[in-house]
């Protein structure tokens, strides 16, 4: 029983995923720290998600969840945007939230305001607007409150009310046991007390045709007639039959959406057919569904009993996932008869085109699929095994070649057919409409993955690793006569090879290139090549999908190709779509025809279906939400929302939040944002949704924000403001600095005055001193001239006292030998008396006396100092060394004193004794010394 239950279990849980179901966004997680229950959603003007929450109200831009709790932290049962105020209703209470200047939601209490009297554990579960007057439901009455005239009414009932509508300009509530009710004048009247209303619990009401329809938990729609309730007989009625309903919703279309307790969503179109069913199984987080919402965008969100879910309803696409993990990764598809094929790293798979059953595998065919074409009406599978003839849900093998990329069609025979494998290429033929391997192209090993044919005999083989080969081959088709590398292109990382309309194009990193069949080489198409960035680049895939469009592959889009009608030029049209969400194997992508609008986009986890008709680009929105001011002590405050603010220097911290409300799941948004004044350059694409600037200069500020979805980008959202400089830095202080330069300025003038006073002082001292230093001078070089002068007239009267001495000296010589003479004469009395008056002469003093004035006249005081310096001398010593100052020769001073040469030589070394000069010592220089 256990393992039956288990097979159910999987074949119910395959079921559910063999739906293409729309883009769904889980939010539980994101919404951890709230509340489980979510029990109504509501949006304003601006896309702000409201839901009333377990733990308060919760709100949502597109990027964060934010929790704003009760005042009395209770649960919050219900919610509705009515203008700008969000009206809820809580536990033992009931108001509204406005967002104050800051971007900050601010809470009114209207049952305090008005003094309503709140019966014990009261909530409120509905709001609904009518006209001036907001209604709040609860379990009890309604309270019809009238803010503008501060005023409010009751409308009671005895038993339960379980539910209230408004159904046009009517409002209706259904009491337990009682029936349905209306409203009219502020009172209730019963319109209609049917067994049905007793036993169900009516969870829509709705306008259909002027009609009233109802929706209950239990026993699903009912149109009010005549008070009564009539049966609406519809066929999707079958697909939640014995479900337990909960919460409805008519979407704008005019379908409707059905939660359920414990099965998930139901939705039917207008006339009852069932369009989509959703579940845990294959997409939605929790199979409780309390409340449902339309936004502004058409999507669904969903408000469960543990999460938040948003569908994408209206997306051009749509999903299947395969999160079992049953198919594995898509590599091909092909629709042939009746039956659409899948090829996959697990193997083919096929299901019945009118059928909403789960995929199922053909035997024989696990492994790896690499290729599905059709050709001449024909499928066939290219595998890891080898090739498949596909017909219906039989795959016959053909040959025992492995490892099959593509087939292509000979050039001459339709009977013949080319496939590329691991090893070369291959020839099939049909032989009594059976498939059968035929040969191989001999003389070319290398695997032909891409490959296309020129023209009868030449064929073109892309490698990513080698290049282009261009093969001759001979009119047999059995072998390769010659093989050439193209080098008109370069090999590239993922290039790819096609031939599309008639043209072979080769795309690798350097860009899309054209075979020219006349040159028979590739020409690189500028246009096209323009298209598609280098930094761009991932794959050179193309893909001819056979209806008039080549596909390729970039970072975060996909291109293809078409001629255009009137022109017939080709054109080239991109899709915004991300490479981190298409989620397909790199080099290995796959597009391929779907219905008449919709395309098959191969993923790692099933595959997704684009409908083209409904691709169209959105503009996105952008706005600032909140600004964060953050001083030095690390206090945050909002500040209000406001153009041309002003920060105190000491708050020059920001953090500025801002979102674009989109919650599409494939159309992903970023964000790029400058501070003029601060950034040179706009920042990056990002999908952070905050910034922040720290220790801001003084100075004028621009904030810009805006964001992008696809190529599509925003308008500025923008605000401006200024840093006000420090308190050192403000006008009053600049005042004060030039006051306090202006003195300082003053104080360094008097210094500089008393400086230059004292210098000119100092140099006027310094040049008196000079004046005379150089007058001292002058005097010193005067006197030295003067001395100089004296001393040249000492010279010349020593001259002349030495030429008067020396004159002396030969008189006195010459004398000497007169009397000499006269002596050998005889002694005649006139000879003696002439000796002796030549004698007296000689020996008189009146020659010393003369000699010592005149001697002394030319070197002043001489002889003192002499006597000074040697007091023992006599009269006789003192004129021996006037003679030797004189620089007298002993022999020219002898005549002088009337001595011998022998005696003069006597007395000088008796003077050197009594001067007690030294042998090394001059008696001469000794004098000069003096």
């Amino acid at each position: 029983m256990k393992n039956t239950a288990w097979v159910l279990l999987f074949f119910c849980l395959a079921g559910a995923a063999a739906q293409e179901i729309p883009p769904i966004q889980q939010f539980k997680s994101k919404i951890s720290f709230a509340g489980n229950q979510n029990w109504m959603i509501s949006q304003d003007e601006k896309g702000t998600i409201y839901t009333a929450n377990n733990k308060g109200l919760l709100q949502f831009r597109g990027t964060n969840w934010k929790l704003n709790s009760s005042p009395n932290q209770s649960i919050i049962r219900s919610v509705k945007v009515i203008d700008e105020k969000i009206c809820v209703g809580s536990y033992m209470d009931f108001g509204f939230w406005e967002r104050s200047p800051n971007g900050e939601l601010l809470y009114t209490s209207l049952a305090k305001e008005l003094e309503v009297d709140i019966l014990e554990d009261e909530q409120f579960w509905n709001i609904i607007k009518y006209s001036e007057k907001i209604i709040f439901q609860s379990l009890h009455r309604l309270i019809i409150v009238d803010i503008g005239n501060r005023d409010y009414q009751f409308v009671p009932t005895t038993n339960t009310l379980l539910k209230s509508y408004r159904v046009g300009n009517e409002i209706y509530f259904q009491e337990s046991g009682m029936g349905l009710f209306e409203v009219k004048s502020g009172k209730a009247f019963l319109i209609s007390d049917d067994k049905i209303l007793h036993d169900n619990v009516i969870v829509g009401m709705y306008k259909v045709e002027g009609k009233l329809l109802l929706l209950t938990d239990k026993s699903g729609f009912f149109f009010l007639e005549n008070n009564s309730l009539k049966k609406w007989e519809i066929e999707g009625e079958k697909s939640f039959e014995g479900y337990r309903l909960y919460s409805s919703l008519r979407l704008s279309d005019g379908s409707f959406a059905m939660g359920s307790i414990a099965n998930g969503l139901i939705w039917i179109d207008a006339e009852g057919k069932v369009i989509l069913e959703l579940n845990k199984a294959n997409g939605v987080s929790n199979n409780t569904i309390l409340t449902l919402f339309e936004d502004q965008n058409q999507n669904l969100w969903l408000g469960l009993d543990n999460g938040i879910d948003c569908v994408n309803v209206n997306s051009p696409f749509l999903e299947y996932n395969d999160d079992i993990g049953k198919i594995g990764a898509v590599y091909a598809s092909a629709r042939s008869g009746n039956y659409f094929y899948l090829g996959t790293n697990h193997g083919l798979y096929f299901r019945d085109i009118n059928s909403r059953d789960d995929f199922r595998q053909i035997p024989g065919t696990e492994g790896q699929v690499w290729n599905l074409s059709s050709i001449n009406g024909d499928l066939f599978c290219g595998h890891d095994l080898g090739t498949f003839h596909v017909v219906g849900t039989k795959a016959t093998k053909i040959g025992n070649i492995p490892g099959t990329w593509a087939f292509k069609k000979h050039p001459k025979s339709n009977d013949l057919l080319l496939q590329g494998n691991y090893s070369g290429i291959h020839v099939l033929q049909k032989v009594n409409n059976s498939w059968v391997y035929k040969n191989k192209l001999k003389g070319f090993d290398i695997s032909s993955r891409f490959f296309e044919m020129v023209n009868d005999t030449t064929l073109l083989v892309g490698h990513e690793y080698k290049g282009v080969f261009k093969l001759s081959i001979n009119p047999e088709f059995d072998s390769v006569i010659e093989t050439q590398i193209d080098e008109s292109v370069e090999k590239g990382i993922n290039a790819g090879l096609v031939k599309f309309d008639n043209e072979i194009f080769y795309f690798n990193p350097d860009g899309l290139f054209r075979y020219d069949k006349k040159e028979l080489q590739f020409v690189k198409d500028s246009l096209l090549s323009a298209e598609i960035k280098p930094e761009e680049y991932i794959t050179g895939k193309m893909i001819d999908d056979n209806n008039g469009r080549l596909w390729m592959f970039s970072k975060n889009r996909i291109h293809f190709l078409r001629r255009d009608v009137f022109s017939e030029q080709l054109r080239f049209e991109s899709i915004f779509f991300e490479t981190n969400i298409r989620k397909n194997v790199l080099g290995f992508e796959h597009v391929n025809k779907y219905d008449d609008s919709k395309y098959l986009i191969a993923s790692g986890m099933g595959y997704l279906l684009i409908d083209m008709d409904k691709v169209e680009k959105i503009q996105p929105k952008i706005a600032i939400d909140n600004i964060q001011i953050k001083d030095n002590l690390q206090i945050t405050s909002s500040i209000a929302l406001l153009n041309d603010f002003e920060l105190d220097y000491e708050r020059n911290n920001i953090q500025i939040y801002f979102t674009a409300t989109n919650y599409q799941k494939h159309q992903q948004v970023k964000y790029q944002y400058r501070l003029e004044g601060f950034d040179l350059l706009w920042s990056p694409w990002l999908e952070s949704t905050d910034v922040s600037y720290s220790n801001l200069p003084s100075g004028s500020y621009v904030f810009s924000v805006r964001s992008r979805i696809g190529d599509q980008i925003s308008e500025l959202s923008q605000f401006k403001f200024k840093v006000k400089p420090p308190w050192h830095l403000t006008r009053w202080m600049y005042v004060i600095y030039i006051i306090v330069v202006i003195f300082i300025l003053l104080i360094i003038n008097r210094f500089n005055d008393a400086f230059y006073e004292r210098e000119r002082k100092k140099l006027i001292k310094r040049n008196q001193r000079k004046l005379q230093i150089n007058e001292l001078a002058s005097q010193k070089k005067l006197m030295k001239i003067r001395n100089e002068q004296l001393q040249n007239d000492i010279e010349n009267k020593n001259r002349e006292i030495a030429i008067a001495t020396m004159s002396t000296a030969k008189r006195n010589e010459f004398l000497n030998k007169i009397i000499n003479e006269l002596k050998a004469l005889d002694d005649h009395p006139r000879i003696v008396r002439l000796t002796k008056m030549i004698n007296k002469n000689l020996k008189g003093n009146e020659d010393w006396e003369f000699f010592e004035k005149a001697f002394n006249n030319a070197d002043k005081d001489f002889l003192k100092k002499v006597k000074k310096a040697h007091p023992t001398l006599t009269h006789n010593d003192l004129r021996l060394c006037a003679f030797l100052r004189l620089n007298l020769l002993s022999k020219e001073i002898a005549p002088l004193l009337n001595i011998s040469v022998r005696s003069v030589e006597i007395k000088r070394y008796r003077l050197r004794k009594k001067m007690k000069l030294s042998r090394d010592e001059s008696i001469v220089d000794h004098f000069v010394n003096l």
